[in-house]
């Protein structure tokens, strides 16, 4: 499918932000941009199936608020999670949604409210919600992208994701193993977390 990618993402659970600066040491001059999020999920048969759709509403500092449709493949890794993502900015409309297209709908929509309705139409209803923090930046010299991530309902409220993006899945597997390794050389190992915040999230509510 033309605009997807493959997401190389994994995460780790500190117990405060200051052990997480201490346990990845370029963690803190990394993070230069802050937000706080709602995410709701859609269609509970999908996510039966491993995939992910989701309708995301970000409110960054600078006061834009922004909406996002989000779509994930099944899982596909075995330490970190690989996934095929698709995501499409709503917040003003979309002349040509290829989620929506992915999942037999109509694509194009005025507003992110025609969205959820066409999203209703196709049977893929709200089934959870949560809301949270981030700080996101990236490390340049491994090229990783990072997000300290702070979401009370979750079991572990305090993650660190480290996240890679790949073209090919034989791309996406060096990244793993790169993100394993690195992860094995700050002595990080037995804090990883393998489930996504989604599944924590359904543990919890379900």
């Amino acid at each position: 499918m033309t605009g997807v990618s493959l997401e190389v993402e994994t995460r780790i659970q500190f117990p405060t932000v200051e052990d997480a600066f201490t346990g990845i040491p370029f963690l803190k001059e990394s993070l230069t941009r802050e937000n706080s999020w709602t995410t709701i999920h859609y269609g509970h048969s999908l996510f039966e199936k491993d995939q992910i759709l989701r309708i995301g509403t970000i409110r960054r500092n600078s006061g834009t608020v922004q909406t996002f449709l989000g779509w994930k493949g099944p899982d596909q890794g075995q330490f970190a999670n690989i996934r095929e993502e698709l995501d499409e900015e709503i917040t003003n409309g979309i002349d040509d949604s290829q989620i929506l297209r992915l999942l037999g709908g109509i694509p194009r929509h005025a507003d992110p409210a025609s969205v959820i309705n066409e999203l209703a139409r196709l049977n893929f209803l709200p089934f959870m919600e949560f809301s949270g923090n981030n700080r996101t930046g990236f490390y340049e010299p491994l090229q990783i992208h990072l997000k300290l991530m702070h979401c009370p309902i979750l079991r572990w409220p305090l993650l660190v994701e480290l996240e890679k993006t790949a073209s090919t899945l034989e791309e996406a597997m060096i990244y793993q193993s790169e993100l394993e390794q690195l992860i094995a050389d700050l002595g990080l190992t037995a804090s990883v977390i393998r489930e996504e915040p989604p599944a924590l999230l359904y543990q919890s509510r379900f």
